[in-house]
C-alpha cells in the first residue's frame, strides 16, 4: 500500500468519526433534555462536514475512474434516503 492510499484511507476514517460526532449532535440537540453546550453553530459543522465529504467524493470518483471505472456524473447520483427540509429560519 503507498503512502498517499494510506493517507486517503486515514481520511476516509476521519470523515466517518465526523459523521458520527454530527448524528450525536443532531440527535442529542432534538431532545428536549440536552444539556450540552458546543462551541461552534451547527451550521459551521455542517459546512466543514460537507466540503470534506466532497473532497473525499471526488478522490473516490477519480480513483475509480483511475481502475477503469466508467464516468461518473456526481449531481446524478440519487440517494435511497429523503433529504431533510432546511429549518425555517425566523
Amino acid at each position: 500500500m503507498e503512502r498517499e492510499e494510506r493517507i486517503f484511507l486515514a481520511s476516509l476514517t476521519e470523515a466517518n468519526q465526523e459523521v458520527r460526532r454530527y448524528i450525536t449532535r443532531v440527535l442529542d440537540e432534538g431532545t428536549t433534555l440536552s444539556i450540552t453546550e458546543y462551541t461552534r453553530p451547527l451550521s459551521d459543522v455542517e459546512q466543514n462536514l460537507g466540503a470534506l465529504l466532497s473532497r473525499l467524493g471526488r478522490v473516490l470518483i477519480e480513483r475509480s475512474e483511475g481502475r477503469g471505472g466508467s464516468v461518473v456524473d456526481a449531481t446524478a447520483y440519487q440517494s435511497a434516503a429523503v433529504a431533510p427540509k432546511a429549518p425555517e429560519v425566523q
